[in-house]
C-alpha cells in the first residue's frame, strides 16, 4: 500500500466580516429590519434577566438571615421569647404569602428537617417531610429527594425514627413516657 501525506503551508484565515448582498425585495427587507430589532430586545432583555436574577439572588439571601433569626428565635427563645417570635413568623406569613414557598431555601438540610418536625405535633413519614422540604423551597442537592432526606435522617441525632414515621428525639421520649 502506498502511504500519501499531503502538508499544507503558507494557509493564512482572514476573519473578515463579509457584505451583505443589498435585499431588493422590500419584503424580506422588512422582516431582516424586525429580526434586528427583536436581536437587540433580545440582549436587553437577556442582561436584565441576568441583573434580576441577581437582584433576586441577594433578596433571597437576605430574606434567609432574617427568616433563620426569626426561626432560631423561635427554636431556641434566646432575645425574643417564644410568642413573640410565633407571632413575628404568622404576621410574616399573612403579610407576604409567598413566604410559604421560600421558608426553607437557606436553611442546611439538617435544620429545615428540624424545622418540619418541631412544627408538626405527630411524628411525619419521609414522604411527608420530603413534600414540606419541597413546598417550602429547600434546595436539594441531588435529583433524588427521598435519598437527600433519608441520609439526613440516619445521620441526625436529634431525630428519632418511630416505626414508618420520624419525629425529634426529645418529642419521641415524650410521647412514649406518656404511652406507658
Amino acid at each position: 500500500m502506498h502511504d500519501e501525506t499531503k502538508t499544507v503551508t503558507d494557509v493564512t484565515v482572514v476573519d473578515e466580516e463579509v457584505p451583505s448582498p443589498p435585499i431588493d425585495d422590500p419584503v424580506i427587507r422588512q422582516v431582516v429590519s424586525e429580526l434586528k430589532q427583536a436581536a437587540a430586545s433580545l440582549e436587553v432583555a437577556e442582561r436584565e434577566k441576568i441583573a434580576g436574577e441577581v437582584r433576586y439572588d441577594l433578596a433571597l439571601s437576605r430574606w434567609g438571615k432574617a427568616y433563620d433569626y426569626i426561626a432560631r428565635e423561635f427554636t431556641e427563645h434566646k432575645q425574643l421569647g417564644h410568642d413573640d417570635a410565633a407571632k413575628a413568623l404568622a404576621q410574616l406569613t399573612l403579610d407576604y404569602p409567598f413566604i410559604d414557598r421560600h421558608v426553607y431555601t437557606t436553611m442546611s438540610l439538617a435544620d429545615a428537617i428540624h424545622s418540619v418536625l418541631y412544627l408538626e405535633k405527630d411524628p411525619f413519614t419521609l414522604e411527608q417531610i420530603v413534600n414540606d422540604l419541597e413546598k417550602g423551597g429547600y434546595q436539594f442537592r441531588s435529583g433524588s429527594h427521598r435519598r437527600e432526606v433519608n441520609g439526613a435522617l440516619i445521620n441526625n441525632k436529634s431525630v428519632k425514627q418511630v416505626g414508618k414515621k420520624y419525629a425529634l428525639r426529645a418529642r419521641a421520649q415524650r410521647k412514649t413516657k406518656k404511652d406507658d
